[in-house]
């Protein structure tokens, strides 16, 4: 009976200080980078939103947690750092081909990236994954937190405007998108 209550003891103790490791690791993250965090909100999936995610019929809200923040910005970082080293290098053919542009290796690639505003949609899809389709832009038009709670769409606005996806399950990322110029 006491070996027992020891390995419930034990094993609660391990738990909470799995979780306890967990929300440091965020709350730190949040901390170190307040301007990251404070760019972020969490939208709810709507049925509605199946019209830019998919044609998945059987999509479901879920919610995220604090590990799961800390995963999404880590993946996220990692898909942009990617792209930009991919775009550098077409750039640089670019400007080989055409040695007179006028376009820099900023109209190629998501500069500051981390100072986006962002819009996480967590959902669950078909196949039972934690999906969150990330919206991203760097101005709005509008002088109010209507981003917070509204999904922005602009056509066009180039480098600004981009929007991925992060299967949490797997750890990758997928969909990319990124506007054009007009």
């Amino acid at each position: 009976m006491k070996t027992l209550i020891l390995v419930i003891i034990s094993t609660s103790l391990l738990l909470d200080s799995q979780l306890y490791v967990k929300n440091k690791m965020y709350n730190s993250l949040a901390q170190t980078d307040s301007i990251k965090f404070k760019n972020i909100t969490i939208i709810q999936y709507q049925p509605s939103f199946k019209n830019f995610l998919g044609s998945d019929k059987d999509y479901r809200k879920c919610e995220i947690t604090s590990y799961d923040l800390a995963l999404i910005d880590s993946l996220f970082n990692i898909c942009i750092n990617n792209y930009n080293r991919q775009q550098e290098q077409a750039f640089s053919d670019f400007k080989r081909k055409n040695p007179g542009t006028v376009l820099t290796k900023n109209d190629f690639v998501i500069k500051d990236f981390k100072y986006h505003k962002r819009q996480y949609i967590p959902y669950i899809n078909s196949k039972g994954e934690k999906i969150v389709w990330i919206n991203c832009f760097c101005s709005v038009d509008r002088n109010s937190d209507d981003w917070k709670n509204e999904l922005i769409f602009v056509l066009d606005g180039g480098n600004c405007y981009f929007n991925l996806k992060i299967n949490l399950n797997t750890k990758k990322s997928f969909d990319l998108i990124v506007n054009g110029d007009a």
